[in-house]
């Protein structure tokens, strides 16, 4: 079993995208698996909100479409 070092805190984040939002593919096993989503996930331990929203954020795209 996984164990994460996370808050019960979790982040969504909204980038605006050409007019729409930025989504991503979920890529992890379970219901939802390659289905479209708004980039988020849980706040770990010792991380602030803007930090945990920025991270899902270039974890889901990659960076591609934020330069």
């Amino acid at each position: 079993m996984v164990r994460y070092d996370n808050t019960p805190t979790v982040v969504v984040v909204l980038v605006p995208l050409r007019g729409g939002l930025l989504t991503v593919r979920r890529a992890l096993p379970g219901e939802g698996q390659g289905r479209l989503a708004l980039p988020g996930g849980y706040q770990m331990l010792g991380q602030t909100w803007q930090e945990a929203g920025a991270l899902e954020v270039l974890e889901g795209d990659g960076g591609r479409h934020l330069s």
